[in-house]
């Protein structure tokens, strides 16, 4: 028998931190799940092109690993069976600096209007912060990696997201209106949100209300 595992983090059962930190070490995991998610309910493009983003981001890791080819922490790998695998830069922690750093430059780009959903953004940005950190200490904390490996992950991952920033303009000024526009966007629904700011869900709403009302009057 075999098991399906996609981040079989381990740690010292009688350590609450290490637990606490190997349960944080997932979130890129929870992350990608979740843009994927935000893709098929929302169908925006530019959702979809983050998502593309952190798979873009994903398989720059995998080639760095492979061309820099150096080895994980040795007391470390030798404990979790990880020596096989090559360190630098860290995957968990270079996808979590990349999301973090695009949020924020999307967040800036975009400049919410209202004091309140500038809050909310400025609140997500520093959580999505936090947690970065925490995924970098866990790496290391846990074995993992060593303190260069985390912080070549973290300027890559920033890096990369600075990259993938000026492409989303890019493709939002020259193509996201030509995809809206094919008929597979008409069927599968697909939008292009992106002009509209940051207050989609509020604009949403408008329409939504201007349009019960014309056909309760109608």
């Amino acid at each position: 028998m075999d098991t399906v595992c996609f981040d079989c983090t381990k740690y010292d059962r009688t350590d609450r931190v290490a637990q606490l930190l190997a349960y944080l070490c997932s979130a890129p995991y929870c992350a990608v799940y979740y843009q994927a998610s935000v893709v098929y309910c929302r169908r925006e493009l530019h959702a979809v092109t983050v998502l593309l983003g952190m798979v873009a981001n994903a398989a720059l890791g995998k080639g760095l690993k492979r061309l820099i080819r150096q080895a994980r922490p040795l007391a470390g790998c030798e404990l979790l069976s990880s020596c096989a695998k090559h360190g630098m830069p860290s995957s968990h922690v270079q996808l979590m600096f990349f999301i973090w750093a695009l949020h924020a430059l999307l967040v800036w780009r975009r400049n919410p209007r209202s004091r309140a959903q500038m809050l909310i953004q400025l609140a997500e940005s520093t959580i999505l912060g936090l947690v970065s950190a925490a995924v970098a200490v866990g790496r290391v904390y846990l074995g993992y990696h060593n303190f260069s490996q985390v912080a070549v992950g973290a300027v890559v991952g920033c890096a990369f997201a600075v990259v993938w920033f000026g492409v989303m303009l890019w493709l939002a000024r020259h193509w996201f209106g030509r995809v809206v526009r094919w008929r597979l966007s008409d069927i599968m629904r697909i939008k292009d949100t992106f002009p509209l700011g940051p207050d989609v869900l509020c604009w949403e709403r408008r329409q939504t209300l201007c349009t019960k009302q014309q056909r309760v009057s109608s």
